[in-house]
């Protein structure tokens, strides 16, 4: 009896990565393309064309030490290995020749960035649907060649392959001041490449600016041009909020309110609280009780394991805190105190820290004591803590906003391992800074004395001392009494105020009652556009949680979130306006009504972002935020409600478990295009493996399935078919199994679909039989699905049902008989620890079979056979699998042969 065998795939095709969309081997041994084939590329090539050549050449150089020889196709001949490479409508014979080869619906592309690749002996067929795509199957060719003794080898493949998502985005946060700024931007462009990233979003602070440094500007276009060289399209944001503080239209005037100064003769001077001149209590860790430190608390009780008095090393008094006993694991021990400063009061806040052996950092921030202030947090800062370090002082600025009381925390954050000692905790009240002169933030000062306003210019007046000068900003003011007016030495002062404040010690607020910052916005969108020409804009607002208190919010009845939104409106339309139809992306904390960020201010509401996105404009594209949003699945909900295209924007500090999960939630959605990847600078020892493996994600979640199509020569009477399916962890997340691989078939002409359970025989391997019944069957039509335990499902072809496999019968039986083994002579060397068979081409055979052992079975799933080869390819480098350890193996090559009479052989085609 006659059977039919589809085989399973080698492992050669899983060095790719990301895995292929659909795939599988093809008959025969590895595909010889000599010592160095030529790449053949379409007539007249195009600039971007000759970009994509070049990256060929790098590529090849890299990888093998040489580089092909390039022919265009009027030049071409028969006469040495080809590979044949272009996009399929500029190249319209290598769609042709993939059609012709009839394996997985080669020669059509059906999808955006889509490759296909064959490799045959002497030719590979490399195709794009356009030039991005030629580039992604270069990649994936590097993977199938190698370099053995000088000859380039080729596993025999064909791969169709398109992304899931049509973006795939890095973010740069990166400007370009410094060779360290540059070097950083340069490596995140090269990281999303060498990941299959389609886009780069890049966030330079300094872009648009007309004065911008020789250094700067020439580094910025060097990397422009980067981008553009490697395919990619480059969205850039010309947002200020990066800007430093000595920037004044952008800052919002946060009130200050009663500060104490003491009129001297020269100026005046703070006076300290009510609190006295350091608010906190029991600051130098003295008092302790069961072994506790008064005053102070932890969030956790277990916490306090961590926590000890140390009477040995101390800064200052009788003691320190101490922090140790961590044992590896990521613990943040950090104390608390309850503290009632006052709302809208300035302060500075100092600590003392020493570490010996300190794996971690130190934080300290303030969080609200009450409902329902208890979620609004003010992030001080996470300070860089050296391993071992002696007594440190750490000093930053901060504003109670409306927060009568709150808890202060200081302490170990991600600790794992070593010690940390805290000593002298300050927390006063500073004098005026950074103060904003502007006609809705006007300066009060009143005698408290008199408690009568008193008037600048005749009272007092308002002296710059700092390095800088503004109209309407004053960095380091100093207050002095007029001669002849109402102060004299030694009386009290009460200011109101108004702060540019420096939120988060990184950025500041965005007024929106001002109208300075659109005017500049539009000159700088305006450059940006002439010098870069990027593809797109990003709206990058999302540090404007303090825009209620903007008297724009009360003046035109908005709520904050309405307010934002008004004023994102207007960039838009300035960039429309500028580049008519340009894509535009904005930042999505403050669209996103499901987002939870703990810096919202106030806090009165769960959210302040409603009235956001009906402000927006439809083609508007939103991120939505893994690291904000509260929940995804409700997020994208709510945008495409709201008619907005989204991308998925995953933080990359994020635990890399939890990306999956995010990928496979935005694949559900239509409306969501893409996902983008995206930190804020620093570290970057991991962010290249990170990039690459959400561009895994990203491109293709699985279960992935290799499948060769039937490859026959004579009517079987059974079918076996075989697949390799299996399912990637991406980084250890919950190690995946395949729960159901299935066979969809049917006998054409009329045969009805039926199901078959395919059987597991080994890992990741897959089995199972078809009895070819009744003599009318002229055809068997197939397609493979297999799900995961993700419960993610795919399919080959990865298009069906829509593309089928479909395999051609001949009308009659015949005998295995009718197929004659005739042996023939072969030489057998070694290459590089490898074994190569080569024997003469034999006239007339169908193929070649190459059996192991000195019995050979001569049946179609003969256990004694090694490969079989077609006919153009009288040779076998001998697969791993085909050698057993401490035997010596004895090989036989036979060709196949046919009587007069035989039918011609057919193989799998696909159907439409």
């Amino acid at each position: 009896m006659a059977t039919l065998i589809a085989s399973a795939a080698v492992a050669g095709l899983r060095n790719i990565s990301p895995r292929p969309q659909q795939m599988g081997t093809l008959p025969g041994g590895p595909a010889f393309l000599g010592g160095t084939p030529v790449l053949l590329i379409p007539d007249n090539p195009t600039g971007e064309e000759l970009v994509v050549r070049d990256e060929a050449l790098r590529l090849f150089a890299e990888r093998f030490g040489r580089v092909p020889e390039v022919i265009t196709w009027s030049q071409r001949t028969n006469l040495y290995p080809m590979i044949w490479m272009g996009t399929f409508s500029r190249l319209p014979a290598l769609a042709a020749a993939l059609d012709s080869a009839g394996y997985g619906g080669l020669g059509t592309p059906l999808h955006g960035e889509e490759y296909q690749l064959l490799v045959q002996d002497r030719r590979v067929l490399l195709g794009g649907s356009d030039l991005r795509a030629v580039r992604w199957g270069l990649f994936s060719l590097m993977e199938l060649m190698a370099d053995v003794m000088g000859q380039l080898v080729a596993d025999r493949v064909y791969i169709r392959d398109w992304p899931d998502f049509s973006k795939r985005i890095t973010t740069v946060n990166a400007m370009v001041r410094t060779s360290s700024q540059t070097a950083e931007a340069n490596f995140l462009v090269d990281c999303g490449y060498r990941a299959r990233m389609n886009e780069i979003e890049w966030n330079d602070g300094d872009a648009g600016i007309r004065d911008r440094r020789a250094y700067s500007f020439e580094q910025a276009l060097l990397l422009r041009n980067k981008i553009k060289n490697y395919g990619m399209a480059l969205t850039m944001s010309v947002d200020k909020t990066a800007y430093q503080v000595n920037q004044p239209c952008w800052q919002e005037g946060i009130p200050i309110r009663g500060t104490l100064l003491k009129v001297g003769s020269a100026g005046c001077t703070v006076i300290p609280t009510s609190f006295g001149s350091n608010i906190i209590s029991n600051n130098g860790y003295e008092d302790w009780t069961n072994n506790r430190p008064n005053n102070w608390t932890t969030h956790s009780e277990s916490w306090y394991a961590y926590v000890s008095r140390d009477a040995v090393v101390k800064r200052s008094g009788a003691s320190s805190v101490k922090f140790s006993g961590f044992s590896g694991t990521s613990v943040t021990p950090e104390l608390r105190q309850l503290i009632r400063p006052g709302a809208w009061r300035a302060f500075k806040i100092s600590f003392w820290y020493k570490t010996e052996g300190y794996v971690g950092k130190i934080r300290a921030f303030d969080q609200g004591a009450t409902i329902p202030y208890n979620k609004s947090t003010s992030w001080y800062g996470e300070f860089p803590t050296p391993t071992t370090t002696d007594w440190t002082k750490v000093e930053v600025v901060f504003c109670t906003f409306r927060l009568d009381s709150m808890y202060l925390f200081i302490g170990p954050y991600s600790a794992t391992q070593g010690t940390v000692w805290l000593d002298d905790v300050s927390m006063e009240a500073i004098e005026p800074e950074k103060v904003v002169r502007r006609t809705d933030t006007p300066l009060e000062v009143y005698s408290q004395r008199t408690n009568l306003l008193l008037s600048e210019g005749i009272d007092y007046r308002v002296v710059e001392t700092g390095e800088y000068s503004y109209d309407r900003y004053v960095s380091q003011p100093r207050f002095e009494r007029l001669s002849g007016g109402r102060l004299v030495v030694g009386d009290t002062i009460r200011v109101n105020w108004s702060w540019a404040f420096r939120y988060q010690g990184v950025r500041q607020t965005n007024c929106f009652s001002q109208i300075e910052p659109l005017i500049e916005y539009q000159d700088r969108i305006a450059v940006l556009d002439s010098v870069f020409r990027p593809d797109g804009f990003k709206i990058h607002i999302n540090e404007v949680s303090y825009a209620n208190y903007d008297d724009a919010c009360t003046r035109r009845n908005l709520t904050p979130g309405a307010l934002v939104g008004s004023y994102c409106r207007q960039m838009y339309q300035i960039i429309q306006a500028r580049r008519p139809g340009a894509p535009v992306r904005i930042y999505g904390d403050p669209v996103d009504i499901f987002v939870y960020d703990p810096r919202a201010m106030p806090v009165s509401t769960r959210s302040w972002t409603p009235g956001m996105i009906e402000q927006l404009p439809d083609p508007v594209e939103v991120m939505a935020m893994t690291d904000y949003s509260s929940n995804l699945d409700s997020t994208f909900t709510f945008l495409s409600n709201s008619n907005h295209r989204s991308v998925l924007a995953v933080y990359l500090p994020l635990d890399v478990q939890n990306w999956l999960t995010y990928v496979q939630k935005a694949a559900r959605y239509p409306m969501c295009d893409g996902v983008e990847s995206y930190h804020w600078g620093g570290d970057t020892s991991t962010i290249s493996s990170r990039i690459a493996e959400l561009g895994r994600m990203a491109w293709n979640s699985g279960p992935y399935i290799m499948h060769e199509p039937l490859d026959y020569s004579y009517r079987p009477d059974t079918l076996v078919i075989r697949a390799e399916a299996w399912s990637d962890p991406f980084s250890g997340y919950l190690s995946p199994t395949i729960v159901s691989c299935q066979l969809s078939y049917r006998l054409l002409p009329s045969g009805n679909w039926t199901q078959a359970t395919m059987t597991p025989t080994a890992t990741d391997q897959y089995m199972t039989q078809v009895a070819l019944v009744g003599p009318n069957a002229t055809a068997f039509e197939y397609y493979l699905t297999v799900t995961d335990s993700r419960t993610m499902t795919s399919k080959a072809p990865a298009d069906a049902p829509g593309r089928t496999f479909v395999v051609a019968l001949p009308l009659e039986s015949g005998p295995a008989g009718d197929l004659r083994h005739e042996e023939i002579p072969h030489r057998t060397r070694t290459t590089l620890g490898n074994t190569l068979l080569e024997w003469e081409e034999r006239s007339g055979a169908l193929y070649y079979e190459i059996h192991r052992g000195p019995c050979p079975e001569f049946r179609e799933n003969s256990p004694t056979i090694v490969a079989r080869q077609s006919t153009d390819c009288p040779r076998l480098m001998l697969p791993v699998f085909a050698r057993r350890e401490g035997e010596t193996d004895a090989y036989q090559v036979f060709a196949i042969v046919t009587r007069p009479d035989d039918r011609p052989g057919r193989r799998a085609v696909m159907r439409k």
